[in-house]
């Protein structure tokens, strides 16, 4: 940690460093495996997916406003993954501000996630909860192994990707000596079209199961698409 040039932190960076310490203190007993579980999970569902790119030194209440709301807007029980996801990117801040790596004070503003509450308060009376548990995603993840819609599970449990975007992805998008996917399609009516806005053309890291389904997976590209119909 005493060797990160602070001028190119990004947020992507800083959360390894989070997960790094934060196993060392579930191997010593200083956190539940469940808090880990947590740590770890919304960090690659929510947090690397939407915000990986950003550098530290430029997160500010705009980029995180931004990005609090694409969530609330885009998922079902938004404002519920929401608070989980700034429950979780708030830590790893004040990680940081504790190491003074990167930032001297949070960025984020203590009273966002309220406003933002009271703000979608309507929406979220109005959308039924799905809040998967941990066990959930488990299940799911081995309940599609070796199906054909496996890939498109993996691109939306663990990559984040919505409906459209996963079934947008080409193989010419995977960057495997980066470790990267890139979104910048959707699809609409049957049609392939970019996305719809800048902050939803985005780079995001590759899981590693999911790298090796690619990479070994039986199934026969379709027109260069990773997910089959």
């Amino acid at each position: 940690l005493d060797e990160i040039d602070v001028r190119t932190l990004t947020i992507e960076k800083a959360c390894g460093f989070f997960i790094e310490e934060s196993k060392l203190r579930l191997d010593n007993g200083s956190i539940r495996e469940k808090t880990f579980e947590e740590f770890d999970y919304v960090i690659q569902r929510y947090v690397l997916p939407l915000l990986g790119d950003t550098k530290v030194s430029r997160l500010d209440v705009s980029v995180v406003e931004e990005t609090y709301k694409q969530i609330i807007l885009s998922e079902k029980n938004g404002l519920g993954k929401c608070a989980r996801t700034h429950k979780i990117l708030n830590r790893v801040m004040n990680w940081l501000v504790r190491k003074k790596k990167g930032i001297l004070q949070n960025p984020i503003p203590t009273g966002l996630m309220g406003d933002l509450k009271r703000e979608y308060k309507n929406l979220a009376e109005d959308k039924p909860s799905l809040n998967l548990k941990l066990s959930d995603i488990r299940r799911i993840l081995e309940y599609s192994k070796g199906r054909k819609q496996e890939v498109i599970v993996h691109l939306q449990s663990l990559h984040g990707l919505r409906i459209s975007e996963a079934l947008a992805i080409r193989y010419e998008d995977i960057d495997f000596i980066n470790n990267r996917i890139i979104v910048r399609n959707q699809t609409s009516k049957g049609r392939l079209v970019p996305v719809k806005t800048k902050s939803a053309r985005r780079s995001i890291p590759l899981q590693e199961g999911t790298r090796e389904i690619l990479q070994t997976s039986p199934n026969v590209m379709t027109d260069g698409f990773v997910c089959k119909d």
